[in-house]
């Protein structure tokens, strides 16, 4: 991993938790990436995630089964709640998703079969995948928004200067 890498990831704590969502910063509340958003991200941004696969896994297998034919486009976070791409992934959902599971579980039990094991663990790796590639998207969306030139410095340069009587 290159030295930009090692810089961009310091002070980022990635979710190991199934019920631990990443902290929205205040200027992304209501603005939360969906899956399109981070699959552009991952996009724009592959020079950062580079050597980091298991911040994509989550996103390329969601991404993947949106395109199957039988899915009209949605995918299941956790396994459980069907979501189109283009749904915000705010703690709300998030949260939905996990409690949806823990009933399942409730409802019917655990896995009968090893391919039900292997599919809520692959759902569950997909989960802490996007979490954890959303803990980067904010990490790095804010880094440009109070970067000089970006929206959050200009608005506090804006402010200052008003208030800034001389």
């Amino acid at each position: 991993m290159d030295n930009k890498n090692e810089t961009m990831f310091k002070g980022v704590r990635l979710i190991e938790l199934k019920k631990d969502f990443p902290l929205i910063p205040e200027e992304y509340i209501g603005k939360e990436p969906s899956l399109n958003d981070l699959r552009q991200f991952a996009e724009e941004y592959a020079s950062i995630l580079e050597g980091h696969d298991e911040l994509k896994v989550g996103l390329e297998g969601c991404v993947n089964f949106t395109k199957e034919t039988w899915t009209n486009c949605t995918y299941y976070l956790l396994g459980q709640l069907a979501l189109l791409p283009s749904v915000r992934l705010s703690t709300e959902i998030l949260n939905k998703a996990v409690e949806k599971e823990d009933q399942r579980l409730e409802e019917y039990g655990g896995p009968c079969h090893q391919a039900e094991v292997w599919s809520m663990q692959k759902h569950t790796d997909w989960f802490k995948s996007i979490k954890n590639l959303i803990t980067v998207y904010y990490h790095v969306k804010t880094e440009e928004y109070y970067a000089p030139g970006g929206e959050g410095y200009l608005d506090a340069k804006e402010r200052f200067e008003k208030n800034n009587i001389l």
